[in-house]
């Protein structure tokens, strides 16, 4: 459940990202706190895979890793999207598919950072 919600998360934070011109590239950054002392936590990685991309028409493609997922993300609204529902799906093909995904340690500071397209979901 605890990689549910990391993946749910994730989503979340990339698609609030305002959409640009696809060559412009951005990064993700997460820190890992303790939420009750602010101390950072370290170890393990932030996975990021990149589920879709904007077209011209302003609508999300999945991208070819996520192009048999059953649900039409194109349809769909930034509601629809936005739900636990989405992100247990996602998470469900990324394990029934074994995709691979960008990877970046967390450091000792309890920061890890990727780099990747802006319009990317």
């Amino acid at each position: 459940m605890g990689q549910l919600a990391v993946l749910f998360s994730l989503f979340l934070a990339i698609t609030a990202v305002n959409p640009v011109q696809a060559a412009d590239t951005g990064s993700l950054t997460v820190q890992m706190r303790d939420q009750e002392t602010g101390k950072a936590i370290s170890g393990g990685n932030l996975v990021v895979y990149q589920v879709a991309k904007l077209d011209s028409a302003k609508k999300f493609q999945y991208t070819s890793d996520f192009s048999k997922m059953s649900q039409d993300i194109a349809g769909m609204s930034q509601n629809e999207i936005m739900t636990v529902d989405f992100a247990r799906s996602l998470a469900n093909y990324v394990s029934s598919k074994s995709l691979s995904a960008q990877m970046a340690e967390i450091s000792s500071s309890g920061d890890a950072s990727i780099s990747l397209e802006s319009n990317a979901v």
